[in-house]
């Protein structure tokens, strides 16, 4: 996946032995030049093996320092995170200015709270960033359950009759995570979260729900698919906004959530970073939905049998990419049946 080549790429630029990164022949068609280019800012020595702009790379043992680095932060906010968590281990220590305003900034939060946990001096501003050399320090840390993956189940309570519940265990509210903000957004479909001693309990409420939204997925794009398709799933219409890294994530998701989407009826104009549910119509009789390699694609159509009777998603396994226990959780809520060919 992207965030791990990401991270890996800098980690590997930092050890003093050589070694090639790639990935899978689609990934392979994703741009790295803007991580490739700073690192080499910083001395990383990196060659493109195939195609400029696209692994696989070669990395060779080099001196990497320190210094001070323009990014746009337009683009995504894991080029960053992955600059930052190895700025400690430069001479000097690194300065990010951002040259536009970040995307997915609650991420960029995420990275600079857990490096300070491990003793590293990190000072994040909306224009800057300045991490100190240093040494990590070792301690016991408590990985939080992922409200990303959460949000899927957010937005089946949603598409599910007034009364419906789920209890997510261990789910709590630290501020350290950017996808909390599920909480807000779904309330906006009727499901109210209610924080216990040991989860968080989600119920579909008669709370009533608008015909129309306008939502702003800016800080938090990794929402975006499951609250849409949940739209679409309830029949609301909407104009969503700052979906711009959406284009550049395993495949084109405004492409893949307009086409899979107007099966079942949706009628949806994009833009590179809108997307615009206009009206509805007749849904296709037969509904396969693509999921284009894409785990979270089809984890958000997979909502949709709770409006059909049957669907097909295909290639089901891809969420072995983030959630491989996905489709036991929810055949406990659903026969498996009804998603066979």
């Amino acid at each position: 996946g992207g965030t791990t080549f990401r991270f890996l790429l800098t980690y590997l630029c930092t050890l003093q032995t050589p070694h090639i990164l790639t990935g899978s022949e689609a990934f392979c068609k994703r741009p790295v030049h803007t991580l490739v280019e700073a690192l080499r800012t910083l001395g990383a020595d990196i060659q493109y093996i195939d195609l400029p702009d696209r692994p696989p790379l070669r990395i060779s043992p080099s001196n990497m320092h320190g210094g001070e680095l323009m990014i746009d932060a337009s683009l995504s906010s894991q080029f960053i995170s992955a600059l930052m968590l190895i700025a400690p281990t430069l001479k000097g220590g690194l300065k990010i200015h951002l040259t536009t305003p970040s995307v997915s900034m609650p991420y960029l939060n995420m990275t600079a709270q857990l490096m300070r946990t491990f003793g590293i001096n990190v000072e994040l501003t909306e224009k800057y960033i300045v991490i100190q050399e240093g040494a990590y320090q070792s301690k016991d840390f408590w990985v939080e359950p992922d409200w990303s993956a959460a949000g899927f189940w957010f937005a089946w309570i949603a598409c599910a009759q007034p009364g419906a519940s789920l209890f997510l265990k261990n789910l709590r509210l630290s501020g350290l995570q950017g996808d909390e903000q599920a909480i807000r957004f779904f309330l906006l479909l009727g499901v109210q979260a209610e924080v216990k001693e040991d989860g968080m309990l989600i119920t579909k409420t008669i709370i009533p729900v608008s015909s129309y939204l306008e939502v702003d997925f800016l800080s938090c794009p990794d929402l975006a698919q499951p609250f849409i398709a949940a739209l679409c799933c309830l029949k609301i219409k909407a104009h969503c906004t700052g979906l711009q890294t959406l284009i550049h994530k395993e495949t084109n998701r405004l492409l893949a959530l307009q086409s899979e989407l107007s099966k079942t009826g949706a009628m949806i104009e994009i833009t590179n970073s809108t997307l615009q549910i206009k009206d509805y119509t007749n849904p296709l009789d037969s509904l396969v939905f693509d999921t284009y390699h894409d785990h979270r694609m089809a984890m958000c159509m997979a909502l949709f049998v709770q409006r059909f009777e049957h669907i097909v998603i295909s290639q089901p396994d891809v969420v072995k990419k983030s959630y491989p226990s996905f489709w036991y959780q929810l055949s406990k809520f659903v026969e498996m049946q009804r998603f066979s060919d």
